[in-house]
């Protein structure tokens, strides 16, 4: 078993544990802890993290924002084990955290007004 990260469009969007074979065979990249995170870019060679300034209230929320949802999708990684098959409740929940940060506005540094999914 290993640390596997899957990209979309250059953009780590899931980082999974998986055999070699599986991870290869789904076109996945071999990740070290701390590298290969979600919302990394991928360069086809290396990891690189996303540059966040942190000028403004808003800019803070949104980093928690983004803080709270990688950890709820890591908390899920376990359903997408190569000896398990998600169920659409499951990968629903999860392409909704995943969509968290385009479609929510945080209003406040409590992110209060967000709209988080309910996991099955």
């Amino acid at each position: 078993m290993g640390r596997y990260a899957v990209i979309e469009d250059g953009v780590v969007i899931n980082v999974v544990e998986s055999d070699a074979t599986y991870a290869k065979a789904k076109g996945w990249v071999a990740c070290d802890t701390g590298t290969g995170d979600i919302d990394d870019t991928y360069d086809g060679t290396n990891f690189i993290k996303p540059s966040v300034a942190l000028d403004t209230d808003a800019d803070r929320s949104m980093a928690q924002l983004r803080l709270r949802r990688n950890y709820l999708l890591s908390t899920t990684d376990w359903w997408g084990a190569s000896d398990l098959t998600m169920t659409q409740a499951q990968i629903d929940y999860r392409q909704a955290l995943r969509d968290l940060p385009a479609n929510q506005t945080p209003e406040n540094t409590e992110l209060t007004n967000i709209n988080w999914p309910t996991a099955p």
